[in-house]
């Protein structure tokens, strides 16, 4: 039997490519490629052999006319490497310290090459004959048993990588101990607020490796333990920069809680949008804290880079699924140059297992590396046209036990000890010029759009009202009778909070204005949500409860609060949305006992969105303090808000004889407003009696709020035409006024239609109103008009 390299030197002697012997041997390209192998005078390796035995295929003829079989061929080198044991040459593992990618080099010998290529990492380098690996702890567990045995020497260089990553790797088997463990307590927590025992162990895994996941479903309190981790770094002198990225909507909850929270000195900076606050001034000795959004963190790179942040906490951090994104690619760099991390999600996972590696990217890039390709490459199945689609997943086990090494999840049912209603208020901050309109219907009662489009505020009740539609989005206009969008801030929030679930979780969102409700259904059609909703204008309510209820492919249920409080059930949900609430303690009360009743097998979470710094806060306040509108106005918002307190004892004694007053519901359904006896009392008149006995007991102190009024009025008619107040004003001082609603009456039309016509075919003057004293010539041949046209 010959061997590969005897049948190459037999057709290398007959014929070396010259034409004369054609056919015998080489051709001249071939014969020139073998003897370049052949003549080195070395044994060919492995390789080579594969190479020369291919190029015989062509001379099977030839080889057949030297008494040499094709098929007979002997690998002499393939079978030394198998027959041969491994060498005992001690190879050198070397550290190269490259502040872009430091990397440790493996000089091997050749035998060695399978159990290098084995080694997690590995990564081969032709042009220097070395495999380099990224230090991590999955490194070291592939190496550590040939540095054991003295086959691996160590160089000075490495020796104190891989003592760390062995501290590293204890580290991870005391984090799969303490997620076993039921801690109690634990007196190191800097924080106010005794802890659960989840938070507990959030807190000893987040402390225990420099960077950890704590995927906790929302509403398990992740935030008092990565606020509390920090805390422990800062006291213990490892850190005195901390870094804060999260959704804009989330920024003002990293403030409140760390007011709450945190029992160690700091000092916070919130950048919002583009304003850049100087991160070089610090009070001496105090953590600094800065709380950026994911929005405006990359635009602001270079200054967060300059600042050199040791700790970052990732909040939300589903928001950079997305590798190629810019805000990803952002913090990815800055998350390269901080030694401490985290990163806080309930839903790390959205759309599929590709969503790890960028998050992964940031937090500890040894895990699952530095290239998504090869990541993808492992976990996914790509097909489709260019290849670009995912058809699959693969090795899907293996994913998890790399990312949970550093991991803790927690959800609501593996909380056993969270309470069984759990309150969330996250803040929204309303768009500059929604903030412009409600600080003006908050001092002036009135708020001006154009020539003709006006709202006003008459009384102070639905002067509250006005600015609870102002913070919702949508403020309706005097004249126009029409609906106008002022604000979108907690429609992107609630965008944001559904983004931030699980598609299939089902969720409960309560609002209070019709304006609202159709917003809340755009924005599902939008997001591909299939829902159903509940007003006051439904007919068929089991229907729509039981399809809440019972299929799984409606994940939402939108409900006005005032017909979804009564004699409904809607345990399918756990997590419920107060987008805006009513006045009344009971409404509010039977909106979440329509969640957490008999048939609940879970903790509920209600979570409320609030403007910041509105009225929001004072109406939730006094809901949950079980006050009533009535205590709100008299000893809350007169204060704070309107500077008018009620210091008449006739005015209080009226306001305060029932909890439920009747509220302008100019943006709710007729049937929203039959929830109570003493809502059907009309305001106006109870202010009139108001007025009526405060002239009488105190004339002076009538006169002085009379006269305010009247100033405001003729700033208002100077600048626009006159509102229905005014309108009402002026026909009680002058009777034979005939105003826009008696002309539409006595002609038989809607005012509406009315007022349609006359815009379109008899022209006003700036500031003039549609009213006419009785005579008027101008008013004659308008009515002629309107009854042609009828």
């Amino acid at each position: 039997m010959a061997t590969i390299l005897e049948a190459a030197k037999t057709l290398l002697s007959v014929c070396d490519g010259a034409r004369t012997l054609d056919g015998q041997g080489f051709n001249k390209l071939d014969s020139g490629f073998v003897r370049s192998i052949v003549e080195r005078g070395t044994e060919l390796t492995e390789r080579q052999e594969q190479v020369i035995y291919n190029t015989l295929r062509k001379y099977q003829v030839q080889l057949k006319n030297h008494g040499i079989e094709y098929s007979d061929l002997e690998f002499v080198a393939k079978r030394r490497s198998l027959e041969a044991p491994i060498t005992e040459e001690v190879m050198t593992l070397d550290y190269i310290d490259d502040p872009r990618l430091p990397l440790f080099k493996l000089r091997s010998n050749f035998d060695f090459r399978k159990q290098a290529k084995a080694i997690p990492g590995a990564y081969w380098h032709p042009e220097d004959k070395t495999w380099t690996y990224l230090p991590s702890v999955q490194f070291f567990a592939g190496i550590k048993p040939y540095l054991k045995e003295g086959i691996i020497k160590d160089t000075e260089r490495a020796r104190p990588i891989l003592i760390e990553l062995a501290k590293q790797q204890k580290n991870l088997d005391t984090v799969q101990v303490i997620k076993q463990q039921n801690p109690s307590s634990d007196s190191s927590m800097p924080c106010k607020i005794k802890p659960f025992s989840h938070q507990i162990k959030a807190y000893k895994i987040g402390t225990t490796v420099s960077q950890a996941a704590l995927l906790m479903e929302q509403g398990t309190g992740k935030t008092l333990s990565a606020i509390s981790i920090a805390g422990f770094r800062y006291l213990k002198g490892e850190i005195q920069k901390l870094l804060i990225i999260c959704p804009l909507s989330v920024v003002s909850v990293w403030q409140d809680e760390f007011e709450k929270i945190s029992t160690f000195k700091y000092e916070m900076k919130v950048i919002r949008r583009k304003t850049v606050q100087n991160l070089n001034q610090w009070e001496k000795g105090n953590l600094q804290v800065v709380v950026v959004n994911y929005e405006s963190s990359w635009r602001i790179l270079d200054k967060l880079l300059t600042w050199q942040p040791q700790m970052i906490i990732a909040d939300e951090s589903q928001k950079i699924k997305n590798g190629r994104a810019k805000q990803s690619k952002g913090l990815i760099k800055l998350g390269d140059q901080a030694e401490y991390k985290l990163i806080l999600s309930g839903t790390p996972i959205t759309q599929g297992p590709l969503d790890k590696w960028s998050q992964y990217r940031f937090l500890n890039p040894s895990i699952f590396g530095r290239k998504f390709i090869k990541f993808r490459d492992r976990y996914a199945i790509m097909g489709g046209y260019g290849g670009y689609q995912v058809l699959g997943y693969q090795n899907l086990p293996e994913l998890a036990e790399k990312a949970h090494s550093i991991a803790y999840r927690v959800t609501k049912d593996e909380a056993l000890d969270l309470p069984p209603q759990i309150d969330q208020i996250v803040k929204v901050e309303l768009e500059p010029e929604a903030r412009k309109i409600y600080d003006r219907m908050e001092k002036d009662f009135i708020v001006q759009f154009g020539e003709h489009e006006t709202t006003s505020a008459p009384i102070i009740l639905t002067q509250l009202l006005r600015l609870q539609q102002i913070t919702g989005g949508f403020l309706p206009v005097d004249e126009n009778e029409k609906i106008k969008s002022v604000s979108t801030a907690k429609l992107d929030m609630v965008e944001d909070l559904l983004n931030d679930l699980p598609a299939t979780k089902k969720i409960i969102i309560f609002a209070r204005f019709r304006e609202e409700i159709k917003a809340l259904k755009q924005l599902m059609v939008k997001m591909d949500r299939k829902y159903v909703s509940l007003t006051g204008e439904t007919t068929d309510r089991p229907t729509v409860i039981s399809a809440f209820q019972k299929r799984p492919e409606i994940t939402t249920l939108i409900v006005q609060i005032q017909t979804g409080g009564l004699g409904i059930t809607l345990t399918a949900s756990d997590t419920v949305i107060f987008y805006s609430t009513t006045f009344s303690f009971a409404d509010y009360e039977q909106a979440k006992a329509r969640v957490h009743r008999i048939g609940q097998a879970h903790a509920v979470t209600y979570i409320h969105i609030l403007a910041e710094n509105t009225v929001d806060e004072e109406i939730l306040r006094i809901l949950k303090s079980k006050g009533n509108m009535a205590k709100l106005i008299l000893d809350t918002l007169s204060r704070k808000f309107f500077k008018k307190p009620f210091t008449n004892p006739a005015e209080r004694d009226i306001l305060e004889s029932g909890n439920n007053l009747k509220e302008d519901n100019s943006m709710t359904d007729k049937e929203e407003t039959k929830t109570g006896p003493d809502k059907t009392a009309d305001v106006s008149a109870k202010i009139k009696k108001i007025k009526a006995t405060a002239e009488a007991k105190a004339p002076a102190t009538a006169a002085k709020v009379k006269e305010k009024p009247e100033v405001k009025k003729n700033k208002v008619k100077a600048a626009a035409p006159a509102t229905k107040k005014e309108k009402k004003v002026a026909k009680t001082q002058n009777p034979k006024l005939i105003l826009l609603k008696d002309l539409a009456a006595e002609v038989g039309l809607e005012p509406r239609e009315v007022r349609k016509y006359l815009r379109k075919n008899f022209k006003r003057k700036e500031g003039e109103s549609w009213a006419w004293e009785k005579g008027d010539p101008k008013l004659a041949e308008i009515k002629k008009a309107l009854k042609s046209k009828k």
